[in-house]
């Protein structure tokens, strides 16, 4: 009788449904080749719809470091730099499309390893082939696969990881403490030390790894062989991280830190320009863990389709009843991994590129939670079997029953996201970085707050040196060393305002100094600058003191600008509100159209404004900008300066329904009323607009709020 002891220490004993040779052959044993099939069509899969050039988020800033020498943002990514220049290096496409076939590969990579891991660990090949399908065509994985980010590598760490620790049990199982064993566990320390030098956030997998290995061999506490392994651990990280302060002898224009110096590197590893323990730099938009909670369950209730998560429950519990070691590990790693998210410093709801950023993380969760799945599929395989077994006795169609249901998840998955997760064909982000790029003019100074434009921007002007002439500085990390000395000395034609080693970056005596020889121009307005600012397109321009053109100037300028732009994949309905390609770019060109029809309707070109908003309609046919209450309003502000009273009505109606607070939309209805010579509704909508007005005024007052 197996004690429970026994429950958590040992195994589930391999069943018999597994042809004899394979209960006489060790595994993954004869399904390896099979395994190298799987990655066969999966890399050919994600190749497919694979990215063709570069993508918004940090892709800008990857492919520079596998291209290049420099460091990448904290913590420098080195193992991605490394694995990135065997891709780099390849004589096929351009150097984006070359780190993204990188992600492709590694995503071909994963799913076998996903598979072998399951067949460890549900001792059945058809749940596991199931399981490695769910992961290969989860919205998540499937996105980070296809373009060139740092979570490609980390999902494949992941999965080597769990992989290597099921092989070790195997083994130890078959040899306690044999030297195949005693060599597997080397290895997987050494691993996750490596996979250290790609995204920190595999420290949170440790844990849960280390009860797993406890639990299966005690020995391992031993402080000899504890220290040994940690040793093997330390090994691989600072193998990997060598590599910058060795790239840094020949490449001595960091941006981010000095890792040539211990002090650059040890701060450059902390994160500490942003923040060690923190997702992004400063304090972020304070967000509550019930609040996130609810926004990472509600995604991931979607992530493997009610009936994957339901399967994972079910693989939950069977881990609970037969493999307690194997459920300390995913356990471990899913509930750290939560935990990590429930303390972000990032709120996602506010925008969708707020959700975007935050839900990369929700990746190594996932992973683990897919794991229980593929646990619970392999319970269904067993009792999908005993069902169909009469039926099988009777009909040849029968044995074929249980690949059919399995199999018919993971291709319920594949038909969702196909849509949303394929990047095949998609420019949108080249396109927008040369509609910006070809719009400034000769020797331009353009100053970049967001990673938007900035990673893009860097890429272009280090790596694909296109516009040589234009000066590219970011701002946010301008007021720190090493990046100060670094763009001095790339622009020393610029006049550079002599301050102090540690005093902050001063953006009004650099313009002061430079206004008068170059055009500056800014990615966005996140500060007050005592010089005017016009509107340049999809940017502004810094404009000398009583050197500003005309509006009609302004807006005949911007006119010109939009005329040239190419907008093809403009659109809102090939991307889900989620991705980055629209909650980055698409929604980049919405802000910009929707203001500039906006200012057109100050300065009473109402005809020109129509024409923008609908444009506006035309780039986002879901309506996630168009037809919401804003664009509403002014579409209504629009017909009201060209007298069209009922247009403007049956729009501020509209405003009305989508947002029944807003003070303004009672404003522009009493105006449209008093035009259309109806004073008593005029009057109507006046008092409720003196209502909402009155409230919006004292809402500031609330707790919690200040004005």
């Amino acid at each position: 009788m197996q004690t429970a002891k026994d429950a958590v220490t040992q195994p589930p004993s391999l069943p018999q449904t597994l042809p004899e040779g394979a209960r006489q052959q060790s595994l993954p044993g004869r399904y390896v080749p099979w395994a190298g099939l799987l990655f066969l069509c999966a890399f050919a899969f994600y190749i497919a719809t694979l990215a063709p050039g570069l993508m918004p988020g940090d892709t800008g800033d990857m492919v520079i470091a596998a291209a290049s020498l420099r460091e990448a943002h904290p913590p420098g990514y080195p193992l991605y730099a490394m694995i990135g220049k065997l891709f780099v290096a390849l004589p096929i496409g351009d150097i984006p499309y070359r780190a993204n076939l990188m992600a492709a590969f590694l995503g071909g990579l994963s799913v076998a390893l996903v598979f072998l891991a399951l067949l460890l660990l549900t001792r059945r090949p058809l749940a596991s082939l199931a399981g490695a399908l769910l992961f290969a065509f989860n919205y998540l994985f499937w996105t980070y696969f296809t373009l060139a980010e740092t979570f490609c590598l980390n999902n494949f760490t992941l999965a080597l990881t769990a992989f290597l620790a099921l092989l070790w049990r195997e083994r130890h199982r078959q040899e306690p403490g044999g030297r195949a064993s005693r060599r597997l566990l080397v290895l997987l320390a050494f691993v996750a030390g490596v996979s250290m030098g790609n995204h920190h956030t595999m420290v949170l997998t440790y844990p849960g790894l280390f009860l797993f290995v406890a639990v299966v061999d005690r020995s391992v506490l031993r402080p000899a062989r504890l220290a040994a392994l940690a040793g093997w651990f330390a090994f691989g990280l600072a193998l990997v991280y060598a590599y910058l302060p060795i790239a840094a002898l020949v490449h001595h224009d960091h941006h981010w830190e000095d890792s040539s110096t211990l002090s650059g590197l040890l701060r450059l590893f902390l994160r500490a320009k942003y923040g060690t323990f923190q997702l992004a730099p400063g304090d972020g938009k304070p967000v509550t863990p019930p609040e996130q909670a609810a926004s990472y369950f509600g995604a991931l209730a979607t992530q493997y389709l009610w009936p994957g998560f339901v399967l994972a429950l079910v693989g939950l519990a069977a881990l609970w009843k037969r493999d307690r070691a194997a459920l300390l590990h995913s356990g471990g790693g899913f509930l750290f991994g939560v935990l990590f998210v429930l303390t972000a410093n990032i709120d996602p709801r506010p925008t969708a590129y707020d959700a975007a950023t935050l839900e990369r993380f929700y990746q190594l969760p996932n992973f683990f939670f897919l794991l229980w799945t593929g646990a619970g599929l392999g319970v269904a395989e067993r009792w999908l079997e005993g069902i169909c077994a009469d039926i099988s006795s009777r009909a040849p169609i029968g044995k074929a029953i249980p690949a059919i249901l399995l199999l018919a998840l993971p291709a319920a998955l594949l038909a969702v996201n196909y849509g949303k997760a394929n990047l095949r064909g998609n420019l949108l982000y080249p396109r927008f970085m040369t509609n910006i790029f070809d719009s400034l003019p000769k020797n331009a100074v353009f100053f970049v707050w967001s990673d938007t434009v900035g990673m893009g921007a860097d890429y272009l002007t280090d790596i694909e040196k296109r516009r040589p002439d234009v000066a590219v500085i970011k701002v946010g990390i301008l007021g720190a060393e090493p990046y100060r000395s670094t763009v001095r000395r790339k622009y020393p034609h610029l006049r550079w305002p002599d301050l102090a080693p540690d005093a902050p970056f001063s953006m009004g005596r650099f313009i002061q100094h430079n206004i008068d020889r170059y055009r500056i121009f800014l990615d966005g307005l996140p500060m007050k600058l005592t010089f005017p600012v016009i509107r340049y397109g999809l940017i502004y321009e810094v404009r000398p003191q009583g050197n500003v053109p005309s509006a009609a100037e302004v807006l005949d300028l911007n006119e010109e600008l939009w005329k040239r732009f190419d907008l093809r994949q403009v659109d809102t309905s090939l991307y889900p509100a989620n991705s980055m390609c629209y909650s980055v770019v698409v929604f980049y060109y919405l802000y910009h159209r929707f203001t500039m029809a906006s200012e057109c309707n100050y300065f009473g070109r109402y005809d020109a404004a129509l024409r923008h908003l609908e444009a506006c309609s035309q780039m986002d046919p879901k309506g996630y900008v168009a037809r919401s209450a804003p664009w509403q309003r002014q579409k209504a502000v629009a017909h009201i300066g060209l007298n069209q009273l009922d247009q403007a009505v049956t729009h501020l109606d509209l405003a009305r329904k989508e947002d029944p607070s807003d003070a303004e939309t009672y404003r522009l209805l009493s105006l449209a009323y008093q035009k259309k010579g109806d004073q008593a509704q005029a009057d109507y909508y006046l008092d409720e607009y003196e209502i909402r007005r009155r409230a919006e005024e004292q809402e500031p007052r609330k707790e919690g709020q200040t004005p």
